[in-house]
């Protein structure tokens, strides 16, 4: 859950692409300011995890460029969201780190 910034929700690897999976999963809507800045920090939790010397050691074989942040959602998010998901995936692409996100619900 995006509450909780300090966990890693979901570690697997994609069966198409071969890249490493970091899902983080919500399941409230997207409604509010504080739903998007929970996001963020989780997002930066992740990264953070990532460009991190620990990560080699618990990843061998992954480099960021190997890596997907996805967002597993129960419900669609509406454009302020999506704004905030656009500029996430930005900042994360400046470290080689891809961002998707799927509905699931």
């Amino acid at each position: 859950m995006m509450s909780d910034p300090n966990t890693i929700d979901i570690v697997v690897t994609d069966p198409e692409t071969g890249k490493l999976l970091l899902v983080m999963t919500e399941d409230r809507p997207w409604k509010g300011a504080a739903l998007q800045q929970q996001f963020l920090a989780k997002v930066n939790a992740y990264a953070n995890y990532v460009l991190a010397p620990e990560f080699a050691q618990e990843q061998p074989g992954y480099t960021p460029n190997k890596v997907i942040i996805k967002l597993d959602c129960a419900h669609q998010p509406g454009k302020d969201a999506l704004l905030v998901f656009d500029q996430a995936r930005v900042e994360l692409q400046k470290h080689g780190i891809d961002f998707e996100y799927e509905v699931c619900g």
